[in-house]
């Protein structure tokens, strides 16, 4: 149940540089019904897309795909079922108490072309396990904490549920690699509306920056993010954020009540292990450059 992966494959993998100038372009997320979509793309894209990037491992799987509505480009959304399949890795290592282990890993690609073009690493969402038990913990109430990762950028973004009496609400950070100048967002469940809506705002200036507007359902489902505020959909890591995100709504119910379980668990005696691969998340990079 690997998903490592080195410093050398983040460099060579980094994004495209900026697009072009601001055209108030939605960007569409759609999530299939089942992962059995992905056997309708093929195996062979699966091994094609593998051998480009390491980050699509044997255990990730195809489940939806993003559009940039006005341009020619697309990506693909995978879910590496190895950390959140009931089967498998999970039930091998935990057994009965797989449920109380499943957490989301998403990564986005940039979908094949015809031309052999494509298939290269654009980002990654995980929850951290250990992370999301801790401020559950403390809140007594489901919290989920996710880090993103964006090739080619030198920090790793956290966003985190806090703790809200009504409805859900996430923060996350957006720090400048030149400055190091740290602005705060807040990314908050829309009232009184259809499907599953975010309001994105700036907590300094309390301004509303993007919409992401979807509907969940029992088939999957579409969430379309409008940015609006020029200087920050020109921000590539901030794009990515919030697409990343978005990626990962689908299956935020089945991080809760995961967090329950594991919670619930742990008060009755269960003895936490996470995998190998999530204790890295916490190792000291200080210690390591010695």
């Amino acid at each position: 149940m690997s998903d490592e992966f080195s410093v050398d494959d983040i460099e060579e993998e980094e994004e495209v540089p900026e697009e072009e100038k601001f055209v108030s372009e939605e960007i569409v997320v759609n999530l299939w019904k089942t992962s059995l979509h992905g056997a309708e793309i093929g195996l062979k894209k699966e091994i094609e897309r593998a051998a480009r990037s390491r980050q699509f491992t044997k255990e990730m799987e195809e489940q939806g795909d993003i559009t940039f509505k006005d341009r020619n480009r697309k990506e693909i959304i995978g879910l590496n079922l190895g950390f959140f399949d009931l089967g498998g890795p999970l039930k091998e290592k935990y057994g009965k108490d797989a449920d109380k282990n499943r957490r989301i890993v998403i990564k986005t690609f940039s979908a094949l072309t015809k031309g052999g073009g494509g298939g290269r690493w654009t980002g990654s969402i995980e929850q951290s396990l250990t992370e999301s038990l801790v401020l559950s913990a403390g809140e007594r109430d489901p919290l989920p904490a996710f880090i993103v990762n964006v090739p080619g950028y030198d920090y790793l973004i956290r966003i985190v549920r806090a703790h809200t009496m009504t409805g859900a609400r996430y923060v996350f950070p957006l720090i400048d690699e030149e400055t190091n100048e740290t602005r705060i967002f807040e990314i908050s469940a829309a009232r009184m509306t259809l499907g599953s809506d975010f309001r994105v705002k700036e907590v300094a200036t309390g301004k509303k920056v993007a919409d992401i507007d979807g509907k969940l359902l029992d088939f999957g489902g579409k969430w379309k993010i409008k940015l609006r505020d020029k200087e920050l959909y020109d921000n590539r890591v901030f794009r990515r954020i919030l697409i990343l995100f978005t990626c990962a709504t689908k299956w935020l119910p089945e991080a809760n009540e995961t967090l329950k379980k594991l919670l619930k668990g742990i008060k009755k005696g269960y003895k936490f292990d996470p995998t190998g691969h999530e204790i890295s998340l916490f190792r000291n990079p200080r210690r390591a450059r010695r």
